[in-house]
């Protein structure tokens, strides 16, 4: 997704949410389709393995048929011992925090 793109979704759900409180007078009030569009933008994006780190860091990564979290081993891209071609690859998420 180009930066331009991403700009106008953010700028839209900035809108819709404006135009709800509007309508509904209420300040707290978010649009349901703003909260899924902000939601899509949170999403990483998919990057090319070209870019992929190539130090032993653990990502996540696709091959159009599966997803798994491989590393960079010096000669291939390993996913547990097993030899993966993948296509795309992003980092791994953050792991939530524990609720207290």
């Amino acid at each position: 997704m180009t930066p331009e793109v991403r700009s106008l979704i953010s700028r839209m759900a900035g809108q819709l949410d404006q135009f709800v409180r509007q309508v509904t007078d209420n300040r707290c009030f978010q649009s349901d389709l703003a909260t899924e569009a902000r939601a899509f933008l949170a999403q990483p994006e998919w990057q090319p393995m070209e870019t992929a780190p190539t130090d032993g860091t653990l990502i996540l990564a696709h091959d159009y048929d599966t997803i798994a979290c491989v590393s960079w081993d010096g000669v291939e891209w390993d996913a547990d011992g097993i030899c993966f071609f993948p296509a795309g690859w992003q980092y791994l998420p953050e792991i939530p925090e524990v609720p207290q």
